[in-house]
């Protein structure tokens, strides 16, 4: 089998083939160089990425996954007998090589700061834009970026950040509760100091999700603090804890012994939705909406 993929022209092959018109015994198709069966399933795994695609029967979609994830895969002169053979003569970075774990630490650093999702790397378009910018380059899977290389950035700049922080001689934390899309409960702990060069510096230190039925009582909530505060080796030099008026906020700040600072955007906040709450103000705002909506609905007016 000469050609097996051809740009712009994808062709499904038979694994078996025909000589003379009659048909000979079963042959594996150059496909499975790039794949692995998974036993017990229609279903076959990518070498390069890792991906598990199903075959159907066939080998439609593993060729089209070839065509649209590894475009330098795609050759029309001639065969390739294994996907090591492949790689060597094409000259890719090996997984060793410093250059190739430069890069992964740059797209590492990319999707983290950018808060890009894993599967970005499965993108087509971002595929074949990274190709044209080094072919040389074999991304990772994102399986391999979410347990190996987002992991080892996270100890490495805690690294750094700890010996920052064992140099600052005061600092005040910030925290506060939010709510993912999936209704999970989070705390998020922020740490702000004045480094040796008198600038104003701000870290993220932790972001732990509570249970939201039985977390948020002021025991488990200073007990939170201070397990972060004492990770950091910060407990004994954070002077301030800034929170919003949450009784259970306030009461932890006083389990840990810390002094309490109300959030000012926090209590503005309430202060205005008191206002707002007034029976004078609400009437005067409903009056306003009416007139807005006459404007917005009339074409004459609104001219």
């Amino acid at each position: 089998m000469d050609k097996f993929l051809k740009s712009g022209n994808i062709k499904e092959v038979d694994e078996s083939v025909e000589q003379s018109g009659k048909r000979k015994g079963r042959q594996k198709s150059d496909i499975w160089n790039f794949f692995t069966r998974v036993p017990g399933g229609n279903s076959a795994k990518c070498k390069t990425c890792g991906l598990d695609y199903r075959t159907g029967g066939n080998t439609t979609n593993l060729f089209i996954h070839l065509l649209r994830a590894h475009t330098t895969l795609s050759h029309e002169s001639k065969p390739v007998a294994t996907i090591k053979t492949f790689f060597s003569s094409n000259n890719y970075y090996e997984n060793y090589s410093a250059h190739k774990k430069e890069l992964d630490k740059a797209l590492t650093r990319m999707i983290a700061i950018d808060m890009q999702p894993f599967r970005i790397v499965e993108d087509r378009g971002f595929r074949d834009f990274v190709h044209y910018l080094n072919p040389r380059y074999i991304f990772p899977s994102r399986t391999t970026l979410r347990n190996e290389h987002l992991q080892n950035m996270y100890n490495e700049m805690k690294e750094k950040l700890v010996l920052i922080l064992n140099n600052v001689e005061y600092c005040a934390v910030t925290t506060d509760g939010w709510t993912s899309r999936a209704n999970e409960f989070y705390v998020t702990v922020t740490c702000h100091f004045i480094d040796k060069n008198f600038v104003l510096r701000e870290a993220v230190l932790s972001t732990n999700k509570l249970d939201i039925d039985t977390d948020h009582t002021s025991n488990n909530i200073a007990d939170s603090l201070r397990a972060v505060l004492l990770d950091w080796n910060i407990l004994h030099i954070t002077s301030t804890i800034v929170t919003d008026n949450a009784a259970n906020m306030i009461k932890a700040c006083e389990i840990l012994k810390k002094r309490h600072l109300p959030c000012f955007v926090h209590s503005l906040n309430l202060v205005i939705q008191d206002v707002l709450a007034r029976d004078f103000i609400t009437g005067t705002l409903s009056r306003c909406k009416r007139i807005v909506t006459f404007f917005k609905s009339s074409s004459i007016a609104y001219a």
